[in-house]
């Protein structure tokens, strides 16, 4: 089928429109986080990241090639130096190589998806994206490449987030409200990125700081999430009294959980709901702690019959959905 772009014209027109006319052996001694601050720089159509990626791919799995793309095969990825025959230089395949995998990175920082740190280079951060890795987040202070440095951030931010959004729903909004918020960050402003950062990091270290505070009053695990629901907001002061309160929350929701044999249904899931509100509420009174479970429009008890749904169905509704 006849091409409507040959690869040499596509590898020229990238490097034009990315990499701010890089000759192809600039584009060799570039490293991937480089090329890919000077793509996200780029103002082609607003949007220079997006521009380059979808010069490959139209899925974010990377698996679906643009129409005609003269690199790709039809799974996505980049021809085999034989295959390719001789449209190109070994010099060209070589750019192109260089170009492809810089726009896979660019691909995962565009769609917040983790992916191999040492692309960040060597001597570089290792393990995971989470805010305990400490070597990762002092390379986003300290990184050079600011607008890489801040969408790496954000997939750290997303990795944490998710976390929240699994554990603990005080702490998810928290996120939602002080770190993401409404802001509208432009990956190719500086400021922008830096902006982002230094809420990104700080809203973690909150977020630490706080689960550092809920160890040391014996807070663990669940333990910490019905904590946080009966404030209804995270960061706060902890006091005894709420402590206590949530330990014999928790208590009472395993205790009144039927066992795994127990056939789930709907009418079953309102009832446990409800005889952990009946306990709960008359535990919170005990301590004198604030807890209206018949209030709908609290936080608190929001929090808590989602939770309670969560757990008395475990597994079970994903496994109906799927």
């Amino acid at each position: 089928m006849k091409r409507e772009i040959t690869a040499r014209v596509l590898l020229t027109l990238i490097r034009e429109q990315s990499f701010a006319n890089a000759t192809p052996s600039m584009v060799l001694t570039m490293s991937m986080v480089e090329l890919a601050e000077m793509a996200t720089a780029s103002n082609i159509y607003l949007d220079g990241l997006g521009w380059l990626i979808g010069q490959f791919w139209e899925d974010k799995e990377r698996q679906l090639p643009r129409d005609n793309q003269p690199l790709l095969d039809d799974k996505g990825r980049l021809w085999s130096r034989e295959e390719m025959g001789d449209e190109l230089t070994d010099e060209e395949y070589l750019v192109a190589e260089k170009i492809y995998h810089t726009a896979e990175f660019c691909s995962a920082l565009y769609h917040h998806h983790p992916f191999d740190l040492s692309v960040l280079g060597e001597g570089g951060p290792t393990g995971s994206f989470e805010y305990a890795n400490t070597s990762l987040i002092e390379w986003i202070q300290q990184a050079e490449h600011r607008r890489v440095a801040a969408l790496v951030c954000r997939i750290v931010l997303d990795a944490e987030f998710d976390k929240a959004l699994r554990d603990n729903q005080a702490v998810q909004d928290y996120y939602a409200e002080n770190v993401y918020g409404t802001h509208s960050d432009n990956w190719q402003k500086i400021d922008d990125c830096e902006k982002f950062i230094k809420r990104a990091i700080e809203g973690m270290g909150v977020v630490a700081h706080h689960y550092e505070e809920s160890r040391k009053w014996g807070l663990e695990g669940e333990a910490v999430h019905v904590n946080d629901m009966v404030y209804g907001w995270v960061p706060h002061v902890f006091e005894e009294e709420v402590v206590e309160t949530a330990h014999e929350i928790l208590e009472a929701a395993n205790r009144l959980l039927p066992d795994e044999l127990t056939l789930r249904h709907d009418s079953g899931a309102r009832a446990y709901i409800t005889n952990v509100f009946k306990e709960a509420e008359q535990i919170a009174e005990k301590h004198d702690v604030d807890l209206d479970v018949h209030d709908g429009y609290s936080l608190t008890i929001g929090y808590m019959e989602t939770w309670l749904e969560r757990k008395y169905w475990g597994d079970r509704r994903k496994e109906d959905e799927e």
